[in-house]
This record gives structure tokens, sequence and C-alpha cells, in this order.
């Protein structure tokens, strides 16, 4: 791959001032991508600063940097461009996104994706890569804790960095070091598809039995209790139990 470009821009029926676009360009030089990325909300020429913050935004919200990504992304995008089907005209009631990814002086994707719903998936990713490499944010840190009914406690944090795609895990059991990528991606689906309880949660690590997880909030939920299922059929709280066994075993 020797270049890629991304145009992405909220539905138009998504509001100021929460409707927003982001362009990423980048060039491949000597194997590393080196891009450019503009995020920028629009449309707030009606609302009045106090507006703006009162929706939890600063008022100074748009973002440029540029910088070198990890390579390991240049193997996901050509990856996610292989798989990709491109429609002739976008959805004029969604979100607009525009890709294209060249390599080796070919066209390996032009258009605007079918399967939109996956590519902003990956677009969170990746956004969240830009994030952590240029320091504005950290990498997400999950902590999970175990209290037997005797008092014995097991405790693991887990950190998920998108600069380079990587799982680490620290603590007591089988699964210390890496983990796999692909793997924690399906639990994190449960974990945050729970319903949190901020007022039930607490700061201190608890030592009552029970399973507790910290969401990367420094506050410890329980499930079950402070972290619930939510409406439908499908049990996460299970889900989240039994990936906590195999993780602190």
């Amino acid at each position: 791959m020797h270049f890629f470009e991304i145009k992405y821009e909220t539905p138009p029926g998504l509001p100021p001032p929460y409707c927003y676009y982001f362009h990423l360009t980048g060039r491949v030089v000597q194997g590393t991508p080196q891009v450019e990325f503009d995020w920028v909300y629009h449309h707030r020429e009606d609302l009045t600063e106090e507006e703006i913050i009162a929706e939890g935004f600063t008022g100074d919200d748009d973002y440029h940097w540029r910088g070198a990504l990890h390579a390991v992304w240049l193997d996901q995008l050509e990856q996610k461009a292989a798989e990709t089907p491109v429609v002739g005209r976008p959805d004029e009631e969604g979100a607009y996104l525009h890709v294209t990814v060249e390599a080796d002086h070919r066209v390996l994707l032009r258009g605007h994706p079918r399967n939109g719903t996956a590519w902003e998936y990956f677009l969170q990713e990746l956004v969240q890569a830009v994030y952590e490499t240029a320091g504005r944010e950290a990498p997400l840190v999950l902590r999970f804790r175990k209290v037997e009914p005797g008092g014995k406690a097991a405790e693991a944090r887990v950190q998920i960095s998108f600069a380079d795609r990587s799982v680490k895990r620290t603590g007591p059991g089988k699964a210390a070091g890496v983990l796999s990528w692909e793997g924690m991606q399906g639990e994190l689906q449960p974990i945050y598809a729970l319903e949190y309880d901020a007022e039930a949660a607490g700061a201190k690590a608890p030592g009552e039995p029970g399973y507790y997880l910290d969401p990367g909030e420094d506050r410890w939920y329980e499930l079950g209790k402070s972290a619930r299922n939510p409406g439908g059929r499908k049990n996460h709280v299970a889900a989240v139990t039994r990936f906590m066994d195999g993780l602190l075993a």
C-alpha cells in the first residue's frame, strides 16, 4: 500500500453540536503510514458557547494531527479494502463515507463501502489509534476482580492499545502476558453492553464475595448488581463471568 484516504460525515439528521466530519489521509514512507487527520464539528454557527458547553463540549473541539501510525494498520486497511464492495450512491439519510486505498499503483478500493456499519466500527478503532499515538488519549485499561466466599481475591488488569492493536494482561493466572486482539474484541462487546449504575459503583477495591469489573472508569461495578443485563434475551453478565473465570483461573 502507498496511499489511503478516508472521508466521513455524520448523518444529516444529527444536529449540532454533535454533527462532525473527519478526513484522514496517509502515505506510506519506508513501510510506515504518515498520516494527516482532521476532525471538525460543524453547523454550530447558531449556537452560543454556553449551549455548546452545556452539551458536554468545550467549544474548541476540533482536532488536527500529523504524524506516523504503527505499521500494523497497513495490513488492516488492505484486508478491509479487499473484502469491501462499493455502492454507486450512498444512502442520503445515513452517514457519508468514502474510502480510497491504493497499493502498488493499483486501486484496491475507491468509493462508498456497502458494508458501512462494519467500516464505522473499524474507523472508531482507527481514530482511537490516532488519539493514542498523538498522546491525546491513553490506552484503555480494564480491571477485573473476583472475591471468593472465603475472602480470597484475584485481580487482573488488561490494557488494550489501539495504537498497535495489542492486548496485555497483568496479574495472577494462566493467561498472563499477551492476549489475542480478535478474541478481546469479542469479550468487549458484552462488557460494554451491560447497564452500569454509576451511583452504586465504588472507588475502593471490593472485599465482599462476587465478580467485579472496572470498565475504564477507575470505579468498581459488581456483576449482576451495579453492572446488569439490559433488556433483551442476551445474558451479558453470564458472558463476562465466564471470561473472568478464564482470565483469573
